[in-house]
């Protein structure tokens, strides 16, 4: 027997309702979603469920959370499934034209650089601020009379870097996933849009990022308007949403107003976890200016850095203004820069330090923003802010070292101390540009970072004792270093020679780390109490944050990884 069932997207999604059900239900619902993910994620055009015993209410629940994985932008939410005396024995899956498996990897490499504008240890509202601020600085809505299915989808806002406000919404959702916060898709029939719910602590919250995007699409401008606000406050807003039908509402208002991001018109950049940057527009016409103003997240301090004055004529009629100020504020390099209508500023938080590093002569326009790919940063020059204006890159040496990296994000946590690490020659990458963070390190690797770290240190006898550490090897001096300063010593002694063994191949474990870096920057020796690494764990406290024995002590005889040894080489060293 077969029945064949279509599920709309846009329906499966505007709905969006599900009937409390039992736990032992949910399980199995649960179970038949990830199949059907994993299938959907391989591309395959059915998947067998014979003997599995879903039932038809199951697998209706089932296939509706598919339908609103926004992930599976490749997936049109079709699907056929045959039953036989009210079990599922199969389903088969449809996917949309245009899309291939290829696409489902660059999508994967776009979502990835979203999340490297994320600081490790941002809280949830930090988070969900800087990926609201990221889609509204790098998606441009589309408007073109024939839409293609892209702009729908999460694809066509992080990949192609267009979409419509279904496709914002569903980018938006698919990075709050990421996270770890939860998330929903909202529809309004009467108004023809979408937007996203989030979930903060125990409320839920609308978030609009699609208006708080302004079109014509401005480079580096962020307006937050829409970000996280209650029922009430957006059904109210400027302009008011309204007809929609949610699956959660949204009743807590401590954003609805008063709060810092609603006076920026540009994005939100954090330097730091705690610090984060404002650029206010202050008067109107020849009055104007423009303020970078550092704020704490934590106390609400704030500093004006810098302030410069400006206005938008209006091209070609000097005698005109526009109302707004067009700047765009961006974070690169380190350093932050923000436009007038003439000139680039940039201001380094790390020297405090503030300059023009560009005036456009062009006579062509005015500056209408800045934008930045992550590579380059470059203005855009318009006579008039309803155009789209063109780019130029800004020939600007850059500062400080790029991350090679593409294995290493910046929310990592090991983000830093990796780069200290290649900037240091302390360690290369294991490929010109992978790191390989979760990969094992060898007791030979191991003592030669610590070694490097200290300045590479000559040993004092020449004498090597170890049968298997080559005299040629990379990390001879490292070894015969490390074993002179009592850091470590042999494992044992070989059969054949009579010499001592060092095993310069066998995984260090956090165990040996923590106790070499304990003997090397203490001069400790042998660990007072308990066992050999006791006392070396104690004393490692902080440097453990982030990392395994950080949550769980007793794992600290397990391999460590190679980005936490850099980390604990980079923390260690810098409290020393």
């Amino acid at each position: 027997m077969k029945r064949a069932l279509t599920l709309l997207a846009a329906l499966a999604l505007l709905l969006g309702l599900c009937l409390p059900a039992a736990a032992a239900e949910e399980d199995r619902v649960a179970q038949l979603l990830s199949l059907a993910k994993e299938a959907v994620r391989n591309w395959e055009s059915e998947l067998d469920l014979s003997g599995r015993d879903f039932n038809t209410a199951e697998a209706d629940e089932a296939m509706r959370l598919l339908a609103d994985d926004p992930e599976l932008f490749y997936y049109d939410s079709s699907v056929t499934w045959y039953y036989d005396s009210g079990l599922v024995t199969k389903l088969e899956f449809s996917y949309h034209d245009g899309f291939t498996p290829a696409d489902a990897e660059i999508f994967e490499a776009a979502v990835n650089k979203a999340l490297d504008c994320l600081l490790p240890g941002m809280n949830a509202l930090q988070t969900a601020l800087v990926l609201h601020d990221y889609l509204a600085v790098s998606v441009a809505y589309d408007s073109e009379a024939s839409l293609p299915q892209a702009s729908f989808t999460a694809y066509g806002a992080l990949v192609l870097g267009k979409a419509v406000c279904q496709g914002y919404a569903q980018a938006y959702r698919v990075l709050l996933g990421r996270c770890g916060i939860p998330n929903a898709y909202v529809a309004s029939e009467a108004m023809n849009h979408g937007w996203t719910l989030v979930k903060l602590g125990d409320s839920w919250y609308h978030a609009d990022v699609t208006w708080d995007d302004p079109t014509p699409d401005t480079p580096g401008s962020a307006k937050h308007n829409f970000f996280l606000l209650s029922d009430g406050a957006i059904a109210a807003g400027d302009p008011a949403h309204y007809g929609w039908e949610a699956a959660y509402a949204c009743t807590d208002t401590r954003f609805d107003a008063d709060k810092f991001w609603m006076a920026a018109g540009s994005p939100i950049p954090f330097t730091d976890r705690d610090t984060y940057w404002l650029l206010t527009e202050q008067g109107d016409y020849q009055d104007q200016s423009l303020s970078l103003m550092r704020r704490s997240w934590s106390t609400g301090e704030t500093a004006v850095a810098e302030t410069v004055r400006d206005y938008w004529p209006v091209w070609g009629n000097e005698n005109s203004y526009w109302l707004d100020a067009y700047a765009g504020l961006v974070l690169w390099d380190g350093r932050l820069f923000f436009n007038d209508k003439l000139h680039v500023y940039a201001y380094d938080p790390a020297e405090e330090s503030f300059g023009t590093v560009f005036t456009y002569a062009g006579g062509d326009g005015y500056l209408y923003g800045l934008t930045c790919d992550g590579e380059s940063l470059a203005y855009v020059v318009k006579r008039d802010p309803n155009e789209d204006g063109t780019a130029y890159i800004l020939a600007l040496e850059r500062q400080s070292a790029p991350n090679p990296f593409t294995d290493v994000p910046r929310r990592a946590y090991y983000h830093d101390a990796v780069l200290w690490a290649y900037v240091s020659e302390v360690t290369k990458g294991t490929s010109e540009t992978a790191f390989s963070p979760e990969a094992a390190c060898t007791r030979g690797q191991v003592v030669t970072f610590l070694w490097r770290s200290m300045g590479r240190p000559a040993p004092q006898s020449g004498d090597n004792p170890f049968a298997d550490v080559p005299d040629g090897a990379y990390y001879r001096d490292a070894v015969l270093w490390a074993v002179e300063q009592g850091i470590t010593n042999g494992t044992g002694t070989d059969a054949e020679t009579g010499k001592a063994l060092f095993s310069p191949d066998a995984d260090c474990s956090y165990a040996h780390i923590l106790t070499f870096l304990w003997r090397a920057l203490t001069g400790s020796g042998v660990s007072a109490y308990g066992s050999w690494y006791s006392e070396a764990l104690d004393w490692a406290g902080g440097l453990l944050a982030d990392t395994v024995p950080g949550a769980d002590a007793s794992r600290v005889t397990e391999n460590c990884p190679r980005s936490d040894v850099v980390t604990y080489l980079w923390r260690a060293l810098a409290r020393t």
